[in-house]
């Protein structure tokens, strides 16, 4: 009779060759010819996909007999009817037979009959009820552990940061001890590294540089490889470095913190800000991404244009998506990057951009002295409330012993007593918006004064623009006024407002308006303040200022200034193929001209 063996084994301490013995000494004894073992290593109540598949795509053309050593080993899921399911399978529907080794008398075959089925069961609900029992005295053993020693090591990778050390408290020849064999602790060497990698992603460095500056510098990620931004992004999550540990939905306190509380906030809520502002072009670089706007309030992006990038409205781009088409055009993206990158390093030395940095960060420290003291108030009616339901649930306790309370008594007191658990909650969820808040803003106010022209220099990654951009502005929109005249407007995080006049062809300039000036985004015209009459001789020294509005024409006009002092310094690569186009097209509209002369 031809044979196969099922092997299944749990743990690496089990022994697989014990079963390969059981299986083969049945054989011999009952002169079956054993022709291979099915099996592999598996854990806990796991399903042996693999395994299990194979033993079930067996025939009677394959083997007449299986031979398994109990049937805890021919499937440990939880899920009886799944093994009744397996066993009729093979017994029923392959005709091949089945023996246990720890019940050799006992072969199915066949068919399993009302009696076999409800041993096969018994027999199946205890493997699973024992499997049941070693899991909770594991998980319960590893609580008790926890809470003696929160940072137990659990045998698993140790994050980046931390080393394992040996227990003290741990005796080995104590097989009852609650304290665990070794612990989790900081790596004073590696700390420095933990530290860097919060600060570089507060400053606004991306998980990228941040990754290959680590790997440049040969440091190397906890399991040994090179880092990733993904690694970056999981250490910033990580609530071991601020102190806490989760398991099974509990939240342990360790008794060290990496990094503080206020960091560690900051650089979670920075890490968001920097995900949303994430770009993952390489040749063509969005460096304005999330700052810059289009005049219709969608957002613009790159899109190829001949033989150069284009900033475009989404509208435009994506023209599936969007019904509504944007009338604005777009821009030049490697133009509109070096005009804001010079706007940017000229207005640091402009007073009123100083001006208005002293006056943010005034209005900031206001608000965060107004949240200091709402925090301070809730602190105190935290604590207040805490207290009226320590005392009320020692009334509650003392009522329950008595045995005339009346219940309604009793149910009066605890809901009173979850009434104000519910606002303890609520309080304590506006704490901690408020101190999520002051975070915030403290860093807000370290942007500013950080802010300066020092930082910005030449020849400068493009990478690296895109942070500083991001540092700086809060908002970068063009405005078109014709084909090729527009105003740039630029917003700076702290307020402070530039405009740009376009010319892109032909005799392009672009020019940099007086910071007193202002822009209409609604009619795409320029507000500024002169004389409203010239001063006559004898008539003393009193001025009147009035404010006009000009068009796009009208500053042209007005302001020679436009292409000379206003002028800023802008060099673009040369286009050959978009010149080429250009000069096509200027050429049939001079040809339209003479005809239309011609008719005329």
């Amino acid at each position: 009779m031809n044979a196969y063996g099922y092997i299944r084994v749990s743990t690496d301490k089990q022994d697989l060759n014990r079963q390969k013995n059981l299986i083969r000494k049945h054989c011999q004894r009952n002169n079956y010819n054993l022709i291979g073992t099915i099996g592999q290593k598996v854990s806990g109540s796991k399903e042996d996909t693999e395994s299990i598949e194979r033993l079930k795509s067996l025939s009677k053309n394959d083997c007449d007999i299986i031979i398994v050593t109990e049937i805890s080993r021919l499937s440990r899921s939880d899920r009886l009817a799944y093994t009744i399911t397996l066993l009729s399978g093979i017994i029923e529907e392959k005709q091949i037979k089945v023996v246990f080794t720890d019940d050799p008398e006992k072969i199915y075959d066949t068919i399993l009959n009302p009696d076999e089925l409800k041993y096969i069961l018994s027999e199946a609900e205890g493997a699973a009820k024992e499997r049941k029992k070693i899991t909770y005295r594991m998980v319960t053993g590893m609580d008790d552990k926890y809470d003696e020693d929160p940072n137990a090591f659990r045998g698993s990778v140790v994050p980046l940061g931390f080393k394992v050390i040996d227990n003290d408290k741990y005796d080995e020849n104590d097989k009852s001890s609650k304290y665990s064999k070794k612990l989790l602790v900081p790596d004073e060497a590696k700390i420095h590294i933990i530290e860097d990698i919060f600060n570089s992603v507060i400053n606004g460095v991306t998980l990228h540089d941040i990754a290959k500056k680590l790997n440049e510098s040969g440091y190397i990620s906890n399991k040994g490889k090179k880092f990733r931004d993904s690694a970056i992004g999981y250490i910033i999550k990580n609530k071991m470095y601020n102190g806490k540990m989760k398991r099974r939905d509990e939240i342990y306190d360790l008794p060290f913190k990496i990094i503080d509380d206020d960091l560690f906030k900051t650089a979670n809520i920075k890490l968001t800000e920097n995900q949303l502002i994430k770009t993952k072009g390489k040749k063509n670089f969005n460096q304005l991404k999330g700052i810059l706007t289009c005049a219709c309030g969608k957002n613009m992006m790159m899109i190829r244009n001949i033989d150069y990038y284009v900033y475009t409205c989404v509208t435009k781009a994506n023209k599936i998506r969007h019904e509504v088409k944007c009338s604005n055009q777009g821009i030049d993206a490697d133009l509109l990057n070096e005009i804001v990158w010079n706007v940017v390093t000229l207005s640091l030395d402009e007073n009123k951009y100083r001006e208005n940095n002293d006056i943010q960060i005034k209005d900031k420290e206001k608000d965060i002295k107004r949240n200091d003291s709402r925090i301070e108030e809730l602190k105190e009616e935290i604590f207040d409330l805490k207290s009226q339901n320590k005392k009320l649930t020692d009334r509650i306790e003392e009522f329950i012993t008595k045995d005339n309370t009346p219940i309604s008594l009793i149910n009066s007191l605890t809901e009173k007593y979850q009434n104000r658990e519910n606002e303890i909650s609520e309080k304590e969820k506006t704490l901690n918006t408020l101190q999520n808040q002051n975070i915030k803003i403290k860093s807000e106010i370290d942007k500013i004064l950080n802010s300066g022209k020092d930082q910005f220099f030449k020849e400068i990654r493009i990478s690296e623009r895109a942070r500083l951009f991001r540092q700086y502005l809060k908002s970068v929109a063009y405005y078109n006024v014709t084909q090729y005249k527009g105003f740039i407007h630029i917003i700076f995080e702290n307020g402070y407002e530039r405009i740009i006049a376009v010319k892109k062809y032909p005799r392009p300039y672009y020019s940099l308006l007086p910071d007193s000036f202002k822009f209409n985004t609604q009619s795409r015209t320029i507000i500024y303040s002169h004389l409203d009459h010239k001063p006559k001789y004898g008539e003393g020294f009193y001025l009147s200022f009035k404010k006009s509005e000009l068009t796009y024409e009208g500053v042209e006009k007005q302001f020679r200034e436009l292409e000379t002092d206003w002028k800023l310094n802008i060099t673009l690569p040369e286009r050959p193929q978009i010149m080429k186009v250009r000069k096509e097209n200027e050429a049939k509209r001079k040809q339209k001209m003479r005809s239309q002369l011609k008719t005329n």
